[in-house]
């Protein structure tokens, strides 16, 4: 029996659209039936009127799923971290999280931060997580694992103007029949991207690091990384490297302790097309950011295979990012970077690449998210 998947559209969910596009691709090889509609269509399906309550829904996608006499009501939330899961999943049955905690979600602890952060540093992440520990406890056992923020896999297609006004005319015909929306331009533009990120596997090495970054989270510990960076730079690695100013806030305790703004942005070597550098380079160094969270920038270096160097994974996908050629580090000055950067000659380059390009394959292709999203909600 064919599984029929809809997707309940709003505006702010781009992070999960890894998932979507496998969808489509599974829909178009027959596998499922696949169908877009709004997201004020998903209360018909049985999702809670609630949702409309929400003022902030970004990140957080709703998909109905039917199987026979069997519907499911999921929701997937690819926010950064598990701080910040959302008081929705009480109208989920499945709820898929990519900032995945099993110190959180499992043992309903405290999370076991890095030796270097101060009370300061955490406190509003204490509180939060106590407050939701208290009102969705209950509800934990609905969440699932899921995979992390993943590189962004859209590229729109420019359509004439008279295409957009068929376009429009079809999308209110489709809405008052049921069909759901057409997605055959948006399915086109994944794959165009698609096609982008496999070439920038196919990059000789250039540069030792790039690091396009921001004050994003615990800014001093992220300064203290470009201070090393600096450092190597001055030592003759080819660095290339832009620290941007943030404005301090609540989060992480920054703004208690702001830095001098004067300094920003703080550079190394400038950098042109940032991702054919970063695929260029010989290691991929990210700090934390808000939440103990990643951006999806890490996953586009993993994905065209370059090794990652970073602070400990606190989040925890369907798959062991240990797979991976990470490696994980604690030091708020960061004085592990040169000795992995020594430790990595060109051929060790090669094979890194070729195991990450093989991780990333296996787990975070769009056929394999989609096929892994199916398969947890046991349907047979």
């Amino acid at each position: 029996m064919i599984v029929k998947i809809t997707w309940f559209r709003h505006a702010h969910e781009n992070r999960n659209d890894l998932l979507r596009f496998g969808f489509m691709r599974l829909h178009y090889n027959g596998e499922i039936e696949y169908i877009e509609k709004e997201l004020n269509d998903a209360f018909s399906f049985g999702f809670d009127q609630s949702i409309k309550d929400v003022p902030d829904l970004r990140h957080l996608s709703f998909i109905g799923v039917q199987s026979g006499k069997t519907k499911l009501r999921c929701i997937v939330d690819n926010e950064d971290s598990f701080a910040l899961v959302s008081p929705l999943m009480k109208c989920a049955d499945i709820y898929f999280c990519a900032g995945y905690n099993a110190d959180f979600f499992e043992k309903k602890r405290f999370v076991d931060t890095y030796s270097w952060q101060k009370e300061s540093d955490v406190i509003w992440y204490r509180d939060i997580i106590e407050k939701k520990i208290s009102s969705l406890g209950d509800h934990f056992h609905k969440i699932k694992r899921f995979i992390p923020i993943a590189p962004f896999p859209g590229s729109p297609v420019e359509a004439s103007a008279f295409k957009r006004k068929y376009k429009n005319i079809e999308h209110r015909v489709n809405k008052l029949t049921g069909k759901g929306a057409d997605f055959s331009d948006v399915y086109k533009g994944f794959e165009i991207r698609e096609s982008i990120m496999n070439d920038l596997r196919n990059h000789d090495l250039q540069y030792d690091i790039v690091l396009n970054d921001s004050l994003w989270g615990w800014p001093r510990h992220r300064l203290h990384l470009h201070n090393r960076l600096k450092e190597l730079h001055q030592k003759n690695y080819s660095i290339h490297s832009v620290l941007n100013w943030t404005e301090p806030i609540e989060y992480d305790g920054s703004i208690g302790e702001p830095l001098d703004r004067s300094l920003f942005p703080y550079r190394t070597e400038p950098i042109g097309h940032y991702e054919q550098m970063l695929a260029k380079s010989r290691l991929a160094v990210f700090a934390c950011g808000f939440h103990w969270g990643w951006r999806n920038i890490m996953m586009l270096a993993l994905r065209t295979g370059i090794p990652v160097l970073t602070d400990r994974l606190l989040t925890e996908p369907y798959f062991d990012m240990r797979e991976f050629k990470i490696f994980e580090q604690e030091d708020h000055h960061w004085g592990s970077i040169e000795p992995t950067l020594k430790c990595i000659d060109d051929k060790t380059w090669q094979l890194y690449k070729k195991q990450n390009q093989e991780v990333y394959d296996k787990y975070m292709s769009p056929e394999k998210v989609a096929h892994y999203f199916i398969q947890t909600l046991n349907l047979n």
